[in-house]
């Protein structure tokens, strides 16, 4: 693997042949597998698909996990790590916006496990693998997306569910995980109808770093009924997979993707701009606003750090804005007008 694969000098390059590596031998593979998580394994494909298309250029259309095996990944040395970090860093979309700083660091994780991979299985040594996984720090950090979901929309957003049908019945599910819950949406589609227990109003959920722990649906409950009536309880996701006619797949649950996709197509014909994400910020802003202990809300959100939790916190935002309006330290100077005096003398020569 030559250190200008990674780097796209045209439009349209020439990627080099490569013969597959069998499963066992493969260290893209052998990384994933190594994860704990399907959640997990779909997020770190995602990294190596968009690695795999800075080399072989932005028209690649690598599907499934065929990306595993569209680089040579057991020749990863540092030159070319160092490359593909400086165009993760410089890339920028068709709204000419770049990855944020979780999204680099969520792909940089994944070179450096393929590297690890890679030394396990003795393609590199201990030393090439150090140099190689040694890349530059990423700083910033992105505030949550706000769109905010008030009351009402959530309201019209249920009414206008037909719950005569099989795909409005789940519909009704889903919105009451993501609502009544704040489940992240790969949470609610793994969720399984054996964890709920309906005369109790919970659910056992399973997170980020496969953590358990128990939710309250509580009066969100009835929207979730008549779907696991419909469906049944036979072991498996709740939100199942429907088939064009209508046929139920109780085994087979939607992806995370298909979930985001039902939410903003149903929130276009109510009316309601949202996400999936949007309503799990909806529910912790407020709690937070309703004055519940910051600690008892990140134990909710299934926050690692309580920091996180604390950023949904607008009513404390507004409050710290006031505090420094009320002060006078927010004032429209007029340009023309001198700039204050330094405090701090020049010094002497």
């Amino acid at each position: 693997m030559n250190a200008d694969l990674v780097v796209v000098p045209t439009p349209t390059p020439t990627p080099e042949i490569v013969t597959p590596l069998p499963a066992a031998r493969n260290p893209a593979r052998v990384y994933l597998g190594g994860l704990h998580s399907a959640l997990s394994v779909a997020s770190q494909m995602s990294a190596l698909r968009v690695l795999a298309r800075l080399v072989l250029g932005a028209e690649s259309v690598l599907r499934r996990d065929a990306v595993l095996d569209a680089l040579p990944w057991h020749l990863l040395r540092a030159e070319h790590t160092l490359a593909l970090a400086a165009q993760v860093s410089r890339h920028r979309g068709a709204d000419d916006r770049g990855y944020k700083p979780a999204t680099i660091r969520r792909i940089y994780c994944a070179l450096r496990g393929v590297l690890l991979a890679s030394r396990r299985l003795r393609y590199i040594s201990e030393e090439e693998r150090a140099v190689a996984s040694d890349l530059p720090q990423v700083r910033g950090r992105s505030l949550p997306a706000r769109r905010p979901v008030t009351p009402a929309q959530v309201r019209a957003l249920i009414e206008t569910c037909d719950g005569r049908t099989y795909w409005g019945q789940r519909l009704l599910a889903a919105l009451a995980l993501l609502f009544g819950a704040g489940l992240r949406r790969s949470e609610a589609v793994t969720l399984r109808t054996e964890t709920i227990q309906i005369d109790k109003g919970l659910a056992r959920v399973v997170g980020k770093g496969d953590k358990e722990r128990v939710v309250i649906l509580g009066e969100w409950m009835p929207l979730i009924t008549p779907w696991l009536t419909t469906r049944g309880r036979a072991p498996g996701p709740l939100l199942c997979f429907i088939g064009r006619w209508g046929e139920l797949t109780p085994t087979e649950g939607i992806t995370p993707a298909r979930l985001y996709a039902m939410m903003v197509e149903h929130g276009e014909k109510v009316g309601v701009d949202f996400s999936p994400h949007d309503a799990r910020a909806a529910v912790i802003t407020s709690l937070l606003a309703a004055g519940v202990d910051l600690r008892r809300v990140q134990q909710f959100a299934d926050h690692a750090k309580p920091e996180t939790t604390a950023r949904y916190d607008l009513a404390q935002e507004e409050v710290v804005i006031a505090a420094i309006v009320a002060a006078g330290r927010v004032t429209m100077r007029d340009p023309t007008d001198p700039l204050p005096a330094s405090p701090i003398p020049l010094p002497s020569r």
